[in-house]
């Protein structure tokens, strides 16, 4: 017989080249297994594939017409905490295209965008392994990739942007093994890899722009390909791996201008709050993707046992696969774990491990090619019972999942914070602050850290929005909500309410949970320093129904843009002790609007107004033609004093805004 084409992993003589399948007997196997993912995924989402999608956690709020998202993506001024100047983050004008082409209905676009990554992941993980040589490969790198918890954790959570990563994960580990040009996938040229490399930049961007530290994981992952590369004695294809990977990053951070360079620069945006010692997990946990309440136990190792086959069975270049594959895996559970240690800053632990979830799925995929291409090559023996072994643990790694279908929803609470806060939100004057205090995934929406993996975080007007899921970088007011709370947390002052007054906080929210009572919800680590300094707050008053909430009045409270006396003092800077001792006297809105960074009214001559936003010239008062400049006060805000024969309507705004 004629040899066999080079790298095409014959054995025994008969070759078998690597490449798509084609023909009835490759396309059944991919079709019944898709026909089943279809089946199991409209009965694990039933309960809510029809019905209303609550916002728990960072899925996006339902409210808002596409006019105020349009305006709250061009406004130049951020609201998170007391705002800062910064560009709209690219997610919320992706969410106004997608609101368009959705027909105006929020609610349909919020299912697609939640719902969707659970199919849209195993199909990414079906194109890792196209040029495998085998349908079965393909059938089983998406099963493999379904029967990870990951998804169902972060649909039990509402942590929208790791599901988007799980969506992403596979297609661009994908791009990756074809960008390599590592057997079976063919050399690229020049011009087409440069294409890939853009291709490649634009899918990390899109990601990026929902979860910001996905941008940092890419190049991580291709290092991590070319590393399996150098390890697989394959070192040739290591550079073009990870030129790609760097590559994809950079593009997709010119794509992200100027909103990526003020995240970049701050770690938080970048990263988030961070879990704290009560949110690390175990390195065991990690391998079995238990980090969360659809966690499968100890069935989830079966998952690994999969994905060791071809490392045992494998020649040519299923084995070099499975190296690389691996290799991403364990560099991504390594560096999870080394950030629940507190060693290194990373990405969310459930963004993390979407690639290492790849890599073992991959793995499996692989595992049957060599099944099929290298087991016949080998005498009767132990591999035929690892094939066996490595058989039945992929079964027990699906069980977990098929059971948590059975519910309908995967544990999504059945409501979200808005139905238990309600009377929160919208209070006749407005003109406030909600100040939100605790576990980052309790919080709905972009949060700050505090320590100890607690986070804070501030909404304008009541209930968060969509504007409000992502920052611009930095957090306006962070270090005087920070100091203000460590002072209550640590029993050194009485009278937190006065001190959070003049940034406009009305009311303070610290979640027990994750969702209001009766939803199905889920416990979550509390600032116990901090609410047995609340207990000792003489000027805060506990209000609120449901248990799963502490919820505080501010009796000292200062609309966010108030009248205040002329006898008032409003310096530059002030220290805590002056602030608590002085007062701004009783609540009076001056401006109003539904925005944080625009408002009108009515002044007259001689009116001093303070606005508690974070000192910005570029704001400006227009009154009577004339615009007027403000100067700080009390250390974080600005203030106005209306000259002498000036009066009339008004208007409030930060630089470069609409009017």
């Amino acid at each position: 017989p004629s040899p066999p084409p080079v790298g095409s992993g014959a054995v025994a003589g008969l070759p078998v080249v690597a490449g798509r399948d084609s023909g009835r007997d490759g396309a059944t196997p991919v079709a019944v297994t898709f026909g089943v993912l279809v089946a199991f995924l409209l009965v694990g989402t039933r309960g809510v594939l029809f019905r209303h999608l609550p916002a728990v956690g960072s899925i996006p709020a339902e409210g808002g017409s596409i006019g105020e998202w349009w305006r709250s993506w061009l406004s130049t001024w951020r609201p998170a905490g007391l705002g800062s100047p910064g560009s709209g983050p690219p997610a919320l004008g992706l969410l106004v295209v997608g609101r368009v082409l959705s027909f105006g209905s929020a609610g349909l676009l919020r299912h697609l965008l939640v719902l969707g990554p659970l199919l849209v992941g195993p199909l990414g993980a079906y194109r890792l392994a196209r040029n495998w040589g085998s349908a079965r490969a393909r059938a089983v790198a998406l099963v493999a990739y379904a029967a990870c918890p990951l998804p169902y954790d972060a649909f039990a959570w509402g942590r929208w942007g790791a599901l988007i990563v799980y969506a992403a994960a596979p297609w661009t580990v994908a791009a990756l093994a074809r960008l390599s040009g590592a057997m079976p996938h063919p050399r690229l040229p020049t011009r087409r890899f440069a294409g890939g490399v853009a291709g490649l930049g634009l899918l990390t961007a899109v990601t990026a722009a929902v979860a910001p530290s996905w941008w940092v994981v890419v190049p991580v992952a291709s290092g991590a390909l070319g590393l399996g590369s150098v390890l697989a004695a394959r070192a040739p294809g290591a550079g073009r791996s990870a030129v790609a990977g760097v590559g994809g990053a950079v593009v997709a951070f010119v794509l992200l201008l100027p909103w990526s360079a003020g995240v970049v620069a701050h770690p938080s945006a970048l990263f988030g709050p961070g879990p704290g010692p009560s949110g690390a997990a175990s390195f065991a946990r990690l391998l079995r993707f238990g980090v969360g309440p659809a966690s499968n136990g100890p069935l989830g190792w079966g998952l690994l046992a999969a994905a060791a086959l071809p490392l045992l069975i494998g020649r040519s270049w299923r084995l070099e696969w499975a190296v690389r594959l691996w290799t991403l895996s364990l560099v991504c559970f390594g560096w999870a774990y080394l950030s629940g240690a507190g060693v290194l800053a990373s990405p969310p632990v459930d963004v993390l491990l979407a690639p290492a979830a790849v890599g073992l799925a991959g793995s499996v995929a692989v595992g049957v090619a060599a099944f099929e291409q290298d087991l016949p090559g080998y005498r009767f023996g132990w591999r035929q019972a690892a094939s066996a072994v490595a058989a039945a643990g992929l079964v027990l790694a699906v069980v977990p999942s098929v059971a948590d279908a059975a519910g309908g929803r995967w544990q999504l609470p059945t409501a979200g914070p808005s139905s238990a806060l309600a009377s929160l939100d919208g209070v006749r004057g407005g003109d406030y602050r909600v100040l939100w205090v605790g576990d980052p995934r309790a919080i709905p929406l972009a949060s700050a850290p505090l320590g100890g993996g607690q986070a804070w975080a501030m909404s304008f007007d009541g209930l968060p929005g969509v504007a409000d899921t992502w920052t611009g970088g930095a957090v306006g007011g962070a270090a005087a909500v920070s100091a203000d709370l460590s002072l209550a947390a640590g029993g050194l002052t009485s009278q937190l309410g006065h001190l959070l007054a003049p940034l406009g906080v009305r009311y303070l929210v610290v979640p027990r949970y994750d969702a209001p009572s009766g939803s199905g919800a889920e416990p979550v680590p509390v600032p116990g320093d901090l609410i047995a300094g609340l207990r000792r707050q003489t000027d805060l008053e506990q209000i609120g129904s449901d248990p799963h909430y502490l919820v505080y009045l501010d009796a000292a409270w200062v609309p966010v843009r108030a009248e205040v006396g002329s006898g008032v003092a409003l310096p530059a800077r002030v220290s805590p002790a002056e602030l608590v001792a002085g007062s701004l006297g009783p609540p009076r809105v001056a401006l109003s609007g539904r925005s944080a960074s625009t408002a009108t009214g009515t002044v007259s001559s001689g009116e001093r107004i303070y606005v508690s936003a974070t000192y910005a010239p570029g704001w400006r008062l227009l009154v009577d033609h004339r615009s007027l400049r403000p100067t700080r006060a009390l250390g974080y805000g600005m203030s106005w004093t209306v000259p002498d024969g000036v009066s009339g309507p008004a208007v409030l705004r930060a630089g470069g805004d609409p009017l």
